[in-house]
């Protein structure tokens, strides 16, 4: 946008939704060039110096980075004693929006007739025709074709990442699938498919499960938990009124879709199968990690025999993260900070790998009281993995290896710093930590003889499928 000004040109760049944020604001003078950087808090100013010009550059370059040094170390000075409360927050961003709220807040009223309002919305009007995005890929349901009333699976969770797929499959397979989930809006065609029944509603509320499993043969709870309680809470109660659910409306089988989570995974030695049960100190891990293991605990008390409960791994493919929190933790979208050296194989599987898994589970009579690990054939390092999507991405991501210790080294500092502030914070898990190294091996042998289950065994396969599809993925 060209910007006329009383005495110089100017251009302004607007842009949202960037992955990586550059608001700066330049003034290009008679003698020289300044520069404010709005997000990082500094200002360079290049100008001449009394050096011939094969030296004046170099000249202006040391005082630059001189300068830039300086100003980077005050922020982060101004960082942690602001966080320490120690002074209030100085960034130019959070200063600017606190003062601009201000003065909109105090201002007088501005003009409210009929005339401003028409000019209201008919500049909304133009905004929106020029931002117009093409029409969704869904379109409503015709009065033609009516929800089906009985169905043979309900899905809660149907239309997140896994639950896409898992019905896509079970709509393959000629089934009617009822599909529960938060948010039924602008989803996939597929979803609109005359044979799924689609419901709003959350696994947080007893009333929404009835309703979403009535009339089902299978339930397949993907659902992340419910209402607005932490997150182990929430995960137990969610599953808590599945089961329940499922006992009062005589469904014939629940599968239940866990994570590899609910297990230790931090020695190198172990061999783990769906045999092996629950991390039995879960309370020593993160509250997602406990909240999964309470609520396989639970579903075995109260679902009985009618109970399957599967465990994905690291899930990839169509529609899933690009940046996997599995590989390690992502300070941003260039740079991945390991959970460990990143030298050990992954336990990844392809999401239809998964789909197809859970499909088998709801037919096979084997799979009743069981608990099966799904985890593919091809074993990708995090290394290899991140080096796979570069590739594919044609970006320069970078896999930063990480010992244990260090990490809990980290997040000591952090609870430390939080305790200081007045924070409450359970004290960083060293277990929590190394399990998330996933260096366990997995033996999916199991899954594979009473779900008669086959996962991608190929490596070029599960790289086109698991990592490639991320360039074209929408």
């Amino acid at each position: 946008v060209a910007l006329g000004c009383a005495r110089a040109p100017a251009q302004l760049y607007f842009a949202v939704g960037q992955s990586f944020p550059c608001w700066r604001l330049t003034a290009v003078c008679d003698d020289g060039v300044i520069e404010a950087d709005m997000i990082a808090n500094r200002v360079a100013v290049t100008a001449r110096g009394k050096w011939p010009e094969f030296a004046d550059g170099w000249q202006a370059g040391r005082r630059l980075a001189a300068s830039l040094s300086r100003q980077s170390r005050r922020n982060a000075v101004d960082y942690v004693l602001s966080t320490l409360k120690l002074k209030p927050r100085t960034d130019p961003f959070f200063v600017s929006m606190r003062a601009a709220i201000a003065d909109f807040h105090g201002r007088e009223p501005g003009p409210a007739d009929g005339a401003f309002g028409a000019d209201l919305v008919a500049l909304c009007e133009r905004i929106a025709a020029a931002g117009r995005r093409p029409a969704p890929r869904s379109a409503p349901r015709s009065a033609a074709a009516p929800a089906p009333d009985r169905v043979d699976v309900a899905v809660l969770g149907g239309t997140g990442f896994i639950g896409a797929h898992v019905v896509r499959r079970w709509l393959a397979a000629g089934a009617r699938v009822a599909v529960m989930a938060r948010n039924v809006a602008n989803l996939d065609a597929t979803l609109h498919d005359p044979r799924v029944r689609l419901l709003a509603g959350d696994v947080g509320r007893p009333a929404d499960v009835t309703r979403a499993i009535a009339g089902a043969g299978v339930v397949v709870n993907l659902a992340p938990g419910g209402g607005a309680a932490a997150v182990e809470d929430a995960l137990v109660t969610g599953a808590r009124h599945v089961a329940e659910a499922c006992l009062a409306e005589r469904v014939g089988r629940l599968i239940h879709v866990s994570s590899i989570a609910a297990l230790y995974l931090g020695d190198a030695g172990e061999v783990v199968t769906g045999a092996i049960g629950v991390d039995p100190k879960a309370a020593r891990r993160s509250a997602y990690a406990h909240g999964k293991a309470a609520s396989e605990r639970l579903l075995v008390e109260l679902a009985g025999p009618a109970l399957c409960i599967l465990r994905p791994g690291l899930v990839v493919g169509a529609g899933g993260l690009v940046l996997h929190g599995g590989l390690g933790f992502y300070n941003n979208e260039q740079h991945c900070l390991g959970w460990n050296a990143g030298d050990n194989p992954l336990p990844f599987v392809l999401v239809e790998d998964v789909a197809e898994a859970i499909f088998l589970a709801g037919r096979a009579d084997a799979a009743l009281g069981r608990a099966y690990n799904l985890v593919g054939d091809v074993g990708l390092s995090a290394r290899e993995y991140l080096g796979e999507l570069a590739r594919a991405l044609g970006r320069p991501l970078v896999f930063h290896p990480q010992s244990v210790a260090k990490l809990q080294a980290v997040e000591i500092g952090k609870w430390l710093v939080k305790r200081a502030i007045g924070r409450s914070a359970p004290l960083p898990s060293y277990r929590d930590l190394k399990s998330r190294g996933l260096r366990a091996r997995f033996d999916c042998a199991d899954a594979k003889r009473d779900l008669g289950w086959r996962p991608v065994a190929e490596r070029a396969e599960f790289v086109r499928r698991g990592v490639d599809v991320y360039a074209t993925d929408d």
